[in-house]
């Protein structure tokens, strides 16, 4: 490595790693990204929360649960599946951090691997079954894969009604969200003789 007397390190082809005459200006750059990033990111959570707030309430949920972050997931499974996924994904996940720690090893590379194939297989059936739940299909399910929070944001606000786990084909998609679920009794037919 060559120096030259004003500008600092050079490499053999003559340019330099920088004269440091801008050390200022590529701080406030890199602060700027940060800030920016850190804005996004503080708002899909405020976001987040807002959807989880109000599916909480559509599914008779106290809301104050979805400002809690462990707590607000294992209400999520609870809603769309049951409490035994909410229990394995979260060991699975304090599993795959465990693991981590330990990735120098192949043999702990592949099992952190397989891990994160079996929670994002929980998630996805999770999500399928949270949009079966509020009475949607698979578009919805698809939606809430990609982009969640818009998707969570849509159930919580918009006229999606709860009907459980348990609701395989739900028919409250069609209600209105403020009138009770009734079922009309099929018309009796008068007799002919």
């Amino acid at each position: 490595m060559y120096y030259h007397y004003s500008h600092g390190p050079m490499t053999a082809y003559g340019y330099s790693y920088g004269n440091g005459a801008f050390p200022f200006a590529s701080a406030l750059a890199m602060n700027i990204i940060v800030a920016l990033v850190s804005s996004f990111l503080l708002a899909v959570v405020a976001l987040r929360v807002l959807a989880r707030w109000h599916i909480f309430k559509k599914a008779g949920v106290p809301e104050w649960k979805s400002l809690i972050p462990v707590l607000n997931l294992y209400e999520d499974y609870k809603l769309a599946w049951n409490r035994t996924w909410a229990w394995v994904f979260l060991g699975s996940l304090a599993a795959g951090m465990v693991l981590s720690c330990f990735s120098i090893f192949p043999a702990v590379r592949v099992l952190s691997v397989i891990l994160g194939i079996f929670v994002t297989v929980i998630e996805i059936i999770k999500d399928y079954k949270m949009s079966k739940s509020f009475g949607h299909g698979t578009g919805w399910t698809f939606g809430l894969i990609f982009l969640e929070t818009i998707f969570m944001l849509m159930i919580g606000l918009g006229k999606s009604r709860y009907c459980g786990p348990w609701c395989g084909k739900c028919c409250c998609s069609d209600a209105k969200a403020d009138e009770p679920k009734t079922v009309e009794a099929p018309a009796s037919e008068p007799k002919t003789e």
